[in-house]
């Protein structure tokens, strides 16, 4: 009775096939050439890869763009090191390679106040004097209270930013200097009447020549001087 029962499993027939409906089995090459499909799904297709170095050159390259302003130059460093002085106009430089850039506008005219300094523009205008600055000896031994005011422009960036540890405060200093100089060859009389342009003049010639000696890239263009005599506390002129 047993073996009938295994017999009757054994020839019982197997369950349908899920391709007896008439469904043809899978062509074997076509699996394959789906699966290699899928496997080129996210690929760059032919010249993608070349797409997408030149899309990171671009990236790469736009990280390192500046503008300079048409009143404006900007100096390149790489390593320390100055390697191009540039005018206005957008510019590229390699920050991958320590290259810095540092931009100075070179057409506006700078101002120094020498003896005195703005407290408010005005109007009314206010000054504080600053006398370590503004008392001077003249010739005939007097002492007189001088207040200036030097224009400069950079004529040369490069000189301007790297000869002048201090640009504006070496000019400054210089000023002061050929100032009381000039106030030194002059009689008190000279200094407060008719002598003031012959001063003027000869102390923006004094600045020039010693800034051209310590090369500092600047040309002065104007000195203006207000004096009075030390009795008298009347301000600026």
């Amino acid at each position: 009775e047993l073996k009938s029962i295994q017999m009757g499993t054994w020839n019982k027939p197997p369950k349908n096939s899920p391709w007896d409906k008439g469904t043809p089995p899978p062509d074997i090459d076509e699996l394959l050439n789906n699966l290699q499909n899928k496997f080129k799904i996210g690929m760059p297709k032919k010249g993608g890869f070349s797409l997408v170095l030149i899309v990171e050159l671009v990236v790469w390259l736009a990280t390192g763009i500046f503008i300079v302003d048409p009143e404006e130059q900007g100096v390149i460093k790489r390593f320390g090191e100055v390697t191009n002085v540039v005018g206005p106009g957008p510019h590229n430089h390699i920050h991958e390679t320590k290259e810095t850039v540092q931009i100075e506008p070179v057409t506006s005219v700078r101002r120094l106040e020498i003896g005195f300094r703005t407290i408010q523009t005005g109007p009314p205008a206010k000054y504080r004097r600053v006398l370590k600055e503004s008392l001077m000896l003249t010739g005939d031994e007097n002492i007189i209270d001088v207040q200036s005011i030097v224009q400069y422009r950079i004529s040369n960036l490069e000189n301007y930013l790297f000869e002048l540890t201090n640009p504006d405060e070496t000019v400054k200093s210089a000023a002061e200097s050929a100032m009381r100089e000039v106030i030194g060859d002059t009689t008190v009389t000279e200094a407060l009447t008719v002598g003031k342009g012959i001063i003027e003049e000869t102390t923006a010639r004094l600045l020039q020549q010693t800034m051209n000696g310590y090369k500092g890239g600047i040309t002065v263009s104007y000195t203006h001087l207000r004096a009075h005599e030390t009795r008298e506390d009347r301000g600026l002129r």
